[in-house]
């Protein structure tokens, strides 16, 4: 490199990062907002139907198996679908023939997007009874007919609501993070403020369909996440003629027998022998042989059709109606945009991974409608407590540092993406082994400030599982970024690979714990520490299988932090310990204001505590905040 690229350079960089660091807090501060009035709304949920003398937790379990195993479910396995797969493939092709190029391959895949959605929109409205009764048949009568309904309510809004991630991918492949994260916060607070409205104004709390607010809200939420970021997304995008977008996808039909055999099957495969073993172990656990029988269909009808689909495709390749068809097929994909079969050839390994995470996330609410009713409500509620904070930054993070780590992925820059790699593990762990241990010790309060007063067993088993979760927030928290660098390196195999199989592990340490272990009010815990335990595991693999992808890494100085952190949490435990049990021999947690002074004292004392016992120990990270801090006040001083 000459002298004058080696300026230009250095001029860069420091560019980069202060527009890494400015949009990170950007982001941060409308998620905050946004996981703020998730917060509330969750508040309001507890408020309006888990109050002792107004108990109504079948409403609330209804809502939150709909919401989080079929609305969320569909919106963030799309979105973990299209990222690795759409975004690096449309920077690419804007960067190399403009950006006419690009945006003729995101109305492909954009199309086939809405189509996609229309279909199972469709699906859920038509087949709702069929799918809750299949699903969640341990609800009860009154829970059943509200999530029948809510599911008719909710399935339309899919269509608008999922389809605004193709916007917020688009927008971030420009590197403009603002209005993605503004269209997450209008999304939270509609939610929010339909709920609040309808309740005052059609629906009192103690009426029967009360919980259907929460549903509108999440249909009139969802529809401004997407028009939110229309204005900015639509003034680069140009609408392709009827002829020209239905041209597009009829090469793309004409092209599907090429694809087909040319479609890696052995993870379908593995998939099906997946479903069967777990149905193979529900059945060992427990005899609920309908269950049984729907992981039995599931696993023979994807092994079945993977195998049909491989005969089909290798006898066809040998007649010669087949080798003709086979010629069109290619002449078809010479005529096709030039990124969709890059595009086709990513997907197979991220299904494969959506399909095991969300037999997780269904096998939770399965599970957990079984421990008693509510007992899935609690789970929830316990589980969005550490997700609040592990997807803020962290996620932050992980839009921003994207589009660079691909860049330096692109060049080569080994060493630079393992001092990221280094540099955000360490500030992860910095933040959230600390917050996970203030979550665990003062954990009555967390809960009664979040949720106040409700039930008083309900609130044994959301300490239970709040208990499972926390100290799985540091890991929580970095797996996002993780998968980002293998994502970087073109590589969508082996993070979803290895999340299947910490996704088996978790569904056979929820259903043991449910249907084989007698662990009484436990239970709960057991379906907790499940989500926890397959985290890690996946985190820890993920990080070993890196070693040599990336450049060298200072184990020296890794391990120098790690004991310096682990002294200063040890301080802060006993800091936290000592100060709790003193404060509370004068004050008694009886709701919300008590919890308030609670958390603010213990944590007055804990954390400088603990800040100075870093700034002792010399944590680099430390010293990075204070000099930031400083050089801003001085800034503002001048």
């Amino acid at each position: 490199m000459s002298d004058p690229e080696v300026a230009t350079a250095e001029k860069q960089e420091p560019s980069a990062g202060r527009r890494m660091t400015v949009a990170a807090i950007t982001i941060s501060v409308f998620l905050t907002l946004a996981k703020f009035a998730g917060l509330l709304k969750e508040m309001l949920l507890v408020r309006y139907f888990a109050r002792p003398g107004h108990e109504n937790f079948a409403a609330t379990d209804a809502f939150k198996v709909i919401y989080n195993s079929f609305v969320m479910l569909v919106y963030t396995k799309i979105e973990k679908l299209e990222r690795p797969c759409y975004l690096p493939l449309f920077v690419q092709r804007k960067d190399k023939d403009g950006e006419a190029a690009a945006w003729e391959f995101g109305g492909i895949v954009m199309t086939i997007h809405f189509l996609t959605l229309v279909a199972i929109a469709v699906l859920g409205v038509l087949l709702a009874p069929g799918i809750v009764r299949t699903f969640w048949p341990a609800l009860p009568a009154e829970g059943f007919r509200l999530a029948v309904l809510l599911l008719r309510m909710m399935a339309p809004a899919l269509v608008a609501f999922s389809l605004s991630v193709m916007p917020e991918l688009t927008l971030h492949s420009y590197k403009q993070f603002t209005v993605p994260a503004l269209a997450e916060a209008a999304f939270r607070l509609l939610t929010l403020g339909v709920l609040v409205a309808l309740v005052a104004m059609v629906w009192r709390p103690e009426h029967p369909n009360a919980i259907m607010a929460a549903g509108l809200g999440v249909v009139v939420g969802g529809a401004a996440r997407l028009f939110v970021q229309l204005p900015s997304f639509g003034r680069r995008w140009r609408v392709p003629s009827v002829r020209g977008l239905f041209g597009r996808l009829l090469a793309e039909a004409r092209a599907l027998p090429w694809w087909i055999i040319r479609f890696p099957y052995k993870p379908f495969l593995w998939t099906g022998a997946l479903a069967l073993s777990v149905a193979l172990t529900i059945g060992v656990a427990k005899t609920d042989w309908a269950l049984v029988l729907l992981w039995l269909q599931y696993g023979l009808g994807i092994g079945a059709a993977t195998a049909l689909l491989y005969v089909v495709s290798k006898t066809l390749e040998k007649t010669s109606y087949g080798a003709a068809l086979l010629r069109a097929s290619e002449a078809a994909d010479a005529r096709r945009n030039p990124d969709m079969g890059r595009f086709w050839s990513l997907i197979p390994p991220v299904i494969v991974g959506l399909i095991y995470s969300s037999m997780r996330t269904y096998i939770d609410s399965y599970c957990a409608t079984h421990i008693e009713v509510g007992a899935y409500s609690c789970l929830d509620y316990a589980r969005r407590l550490p997700d609040t904070a592990a997807q803020i930054l962290p996620l932050a993070v992980s839009f921003v540092v994207y589009p660079f780590l691909s860049e330096w992925a692109a060049r080569g820059e080994r060493d630079r993406l393992a001092e990221a790699l280094v540099q955000t593990t360490r500030v992860i762990a910095y933040i959230f082994i600390p917050a996970t241990i203030w979550m665990v010790l003062l954990r009555w309060g967390v809960l009664w400030f979040v949720y106040g007063d409700f039930a008083p067993a309900k609130q044994q088993l959301s300490i239970l599982a709040l208990i499972a979760y926390a100290p799985g927030m540091a890991f929580f928290s970095i797996e996002g970024i993780l998968n980002h660098w293998y994502f970087a390196m073109g590589d969508t195999r082996t993070p979803n690979y290895v999340g299947s199989a910490c996704a088996v592990l978790h569904v056979l340490m929820a259903v043991m714990a449910v249907f084989s272990l007698s662990l009484g009010p436990y239970t709960i815990v057991g379906v907790a520490a499940a989500l926890t335990v397959s985290k890690a595991i996946k985190v820890l693999i993920l990080y070993a299988l890196l070693r040599g992808r990336v450049g060298t890494v200072d184990w020296k100085s890794v391990l120098a932090f790690g004991a310096k952190l682990l002294v200063a949490c040890v301080i802060l435990t006993a800091a936290l310990h000592f100060s709790s049990a003193e404060i509370l021999k004068h004050l008694a947690l009886e709701g919300r204001k008590t919890a308030a002074i609670y958390l603010f004292a213990v944590t007055a004392i804990g954390v400088p505590i603990f800040l100075a016992a870093s700034v002792g120990l010399r944590i680099e990270e430390t010293w990075t905040v204070i000099n930031h801090v400083k050089t801003r006040v001085l800034r503002r001083k001048r």
